[in-house]
């Protein structure tokens, strides 16, 4: 239940109504902004911390085009990207992934 409302990006009306992603931490506050949505089963690398930045543009590339929204939102390698990953539980061995791209912080 945790991250169930990540899941909730699967909606158009709660994806456009809900383009940033807020994150805390006690010595700042992060804005990442919805590039990609979409459901992946267990073969697909989106969730490697460390990657070479072709293998990087590779999975954001993927990420765009499984999205479930279009976002039109420019992301590159050379950007920070958040990863929001749920189990789901409509189909078997299956995540709900939605991945930000870190806006400039003010």
């Amino acid at each position: 239940l945790m991250f169930s409302l990540v899941m909730s990006y699967n909606y158009t009306d709660f994806a456009q109504e809900n383009p940033f992603i807020y994150f805390s931490t006690t010595e700042q506050d992060y804005v990442f902004q919805v590039f990609a949505s979409y459901y992946t089963d267990l073969n697909f690398g989106y969730n490697y911390a460390q990657m070479s930045q072709e293998d990087f543009q590779k999975v954001i590339a993927e990420a765009k085009a499984k999205s479930l929204s279009n976002y039109n939102v420019p992301v590159t390698s050379e950007d920070k990207i958040v990863t929001l990953s749920t189990c789901t539980y409509e189909f078997k061995n299956v995540r709900y992934v939605v991945l930000g791209v870190l806006e400039p912080i003010q």
